[in-house]
């Protein structure tokens, strides 16, 4: 089976446009959600503005889309200030005269306890997660609409539509997948499309399991038994930026594998089938 990681991801798809990705640095020796979308979108011929907190992370995936010839930027900032978030976007228009695409990809697993509630853990996970991509979008918003056609692609997780026990980073993701659906329909009169693409437990650096063992459950929970990675979100993400999705907004597309569509008990009923007759 040929894995996302071996397509050959160059092609034409983003041509001519200008893309935001925020957190799109690199963190491991495999690709992060953020890092592969940066790559696949200047792939596609994007010019890429990567967003990072940190020099190194974010440089990281600059210098891996310049080493395949392709053009990025690099950008600090933290996207929960809207004094940033303003900067950003100023200097993504000023050096490349446009924005088409805004990837909102920030996010924190911070979850505080209910017994022990920590207010600063839950402002910390909205903070993070919900009001930095409506920052990002406020400030975007102008260059945005100055385009034929424009894209916000918010990156949400498959704890906001069951439950993982986080609180904190559960209930924020949840209000991802509302936000993108009330964004959408305040914007799309501007022409501008939002959705959201809705990761599982992918093997990322953030997803990283210890041992085969568990990465060999995670393939047996998934209905495809694969297990997927940064590229297979990259891909979904391109899709919901590109004009291909023209007619689509207001979508929360989970990749997955299938995991939130199993009934848990079934799952577990199927796991212990399968080792007993191992």
């Amino acid at each position: 089976m040929v894995t996302t990681a071996e397509l050959d991801h160059r092609g034409t798809r983003l041509a001519g446009k200008v893309a935001i990705v925020v957190g799109g640095g690199s963190t491991g020796d495999i690709p992060g959600t953020g890092s592969a979308i940066a790559m696949l979108f200047a792939a596609q011929g994007a010019k890429v503005a990567v967003v990072g907190r940190t020099q190194a992370n974010t440089q990281k995936t600059v210098d891996l889309i310049a080493a395949a010839g392709d053009t990025a930027l690099t950008l600090l900032g933290d996207t929960t200030s809207d004094e940033d978030c303003g900067r950003i976007v100023a200097a993504v228009a000023a050096e490349w005269g446009q924005i088409d695409i805004l990837v909102n990809n920030v996010g924190t697993t911070a979850s505080p306890t209910i017994a022990d509630f920590d207010e600063a853990i839950w402002d910390q996970s909205f903070d993070t997660n919900v009001k930095a991509p409506i920052l990002m979008t406020k400030h975007a918003l102008p260059h945005l609409k100055a385009r034929d056609t424009a894209s916000i692609v918010n990156i949400g997780s498959v704890t906001g539509m069951q439950t993982s026990g986080g609180i904190g980073y559960a209930t924020s993701k949840g209000a991802v997948m509302v936000l993108t659906r009330d964004m959408a329909a305040a914007l799309g009169p501007d022409g501008i499309r939002v959705n959201c693409v809705v990761p599982g437990h992918l093997n990322t650096p953030i997803g990283t399991l210890p041992g085969e063992g568990l990465r060999q459950l995670r393939r047996d929970l998934s209905m495809l038994r694969i297990e997927g990675t940064g590229w297979d979100a990259a891909y979904a993400a391109l899709f919901f930026a590109s004009d291909e999705s023209r007619y689509i907004t207001a979508v929360s597309m989970p990749v997955d594998g299938g995991v939130t569509g199993l009934l848990a008990f079934a799952t577990v009923m199927r796991l212990k089938a399968a080792e007993a007759q191992a």
